[in-house]
């Protein structure tokens, strides 16, 4: 079975779903975390079981997860009276965090910290990431805001003609360059992530000189060379944990 950790109105996620019966794909919600059949018991792995698409399963069933959701808020709880919809949220987003994490490399990308997806990070961030790693990035600066007294979102100081990436497990789609490629892998293994989206740029003033310029754990799917080699990946995935 792949799972994909999706919003209920995620339209990209359903349509995935539609792609992939053939892998036994369906979507799991958050509102399917408020039925019965949940049991997760730690070191009990014969007897875990989750509710997917309003059906129990065993964990050991589960062969993949996509997740698409950075954590569960309370617009994802209609049905949750409203005044325990954020104290909810807050608790089923924690327990996906232990699921998520119990099921460890079957699920791409993995929790961390403040996300269920991978690094929830500022632009700011994956450039000083990148450059920790010694990759060539677009110079920045940082606006503050005068009346909070905080650092603004880092903006790179000249936006450039993108050559957008996206690495999937070992593999890289859509790249014009071996050496965006290249630089992309590397950052997603810095930061342990299997799918992750990097826009590189060459400053027009400085031609032939080319910065990673973004990042985002969250790529967009709709580019069917991506959703293939997302779907290859995810195979690979299930098999290696049958």
């Amino acid at each position: 079975m792949l799972v994909v950790l999706a919003r209920e109105h995620d339209e990209e996620a359903a349509r995935l779903v539609v792609q992939w019966a053939s892998l036994g794909a369906v979507q799991l919600t958050p509102r399917d975390l408020s039925r019965p059949g949940w049991n997760q018991e730690h070191g009990r792995r014969r007897y875990q079981t989750a509710v997917i698409a309003g059906n129990r399963v065993g964990n050991d069933s589960i062969g993949a997860v996509l997740v698409r959701l950075a954590a569960v808020t309370a617009f994802d709880l209609p049905h949750v009276s409203p005044l325990d919809r954020s104290y909810v949220a807050a608790e089923m987003t924690a327990f996906l965090v232990f699921w998520l994490g119990s099921l460890g490399t079957r699920v791409v990308n993995r929790p961390i910290e403040g996300c269920l997806g991978g690094p929830p990070w500022p632009q700011a961030q994956w450039i000083s990431e990148a450059a920790r790693i010694g990759l060539p990035v677009v110079p920045f600066t940082r606006s503050t805001l005068q009346r909070r007294g905080v650092p603004d979102e880092s903006m790179p100081t000249a936006p450039m003609n993108g050559d957008t990436v996206t690495v999937v497990g070992d593999k890289c789609v859509n790249s014009r360059s071996a050496v965006h490629a290249e630089h992309a892998k590397a950052l997603a293994q810095s930061c342990g992530v299997d799918l992750l989206s990097v826009t590189f740029g060459t400053d027009n003033c400085e031609k032939g000189n080319s910065f990673l310029i973004a990042a985002s754990p969250w790529p967009s799917l709709s580019d069917m060379r991506v959703s293939n080699e997302l779907r290859r990946f995810l195979q690979e995935v299930m098999r290696a944990n049958v």
